[in-house]
C-alpha cells in the first residue's frame, strides 16, 4: 500500500482512540485499556509517535480536539511523510494495520462515528 493510502488507513483508528480515550491516549497506567478500533488506534498511534515525534505532534492536536477535520488532514499528511521517509515504519504500520482491519472492521467516514 502506498504511505498516502496507507496514513488514510490508519488515521480512523487514531481519531477512534483519541474519542475513546483522549488525553489517556498515551498513559503506561495499566488500568487504561481499550478495545477493538480503539485499542488498534491507540496501539498505531504509539508505533508513529515512536518513528516519529513530529508526527505525535499531529496526534496530540487529534486528541485535544477529535471532531476536527483539519487535524485529521494534517495528521493524514504528516503519517505519509513519515511512511514515505522509512521504510521500516511503512512496513510495520502496514502489518498493523493489517492485522487492525482484520480484527476490528469497521467502517469509517467523516459523516460518522466508528464505534
Amino acid at each position: 500500500m502506498d504511505p498516502i493510502a496507507l496514513s488514510a488507513s490508519v488515521v480512523p483508528f487514531i481519531v477512534v482512540a483519541a474519542r475513546s480515550l483522549g488525553e489517556r491516549l498515551w498513559s503506561r497506567d495499566p488500568d487504561v485499556t481499550a478495545r477493538g478500533a480503539a485499542g488498534w488506534g491507540r496501539r498505531l498511534a504509539r508505533r508513529v509517535r515512536d518513528g516519529d515525534p513530529w508526527a505525535a505532534e499531529a496526534i496530540d492536536d487529534v486528541v485535544a480536539d477529535p471532531e476536527n477535520e483539519a487535524a485529521h488532514a494534517a495528521l493524514r499528511r504528516r503519517l505519509g511523510e513519515t511512511l514515505s521517509s522509512s521504510p521500516e515504519l511503512h512496513a510495520e504500520i502496514s502489518a498493523l494495520i493489517v492485522q487492525a482491519q482484520a480484527s476490528a472492521p469497521t467502517t469509517f467516514s467523516s459523516f460518522e462515528r466508528p464505534t
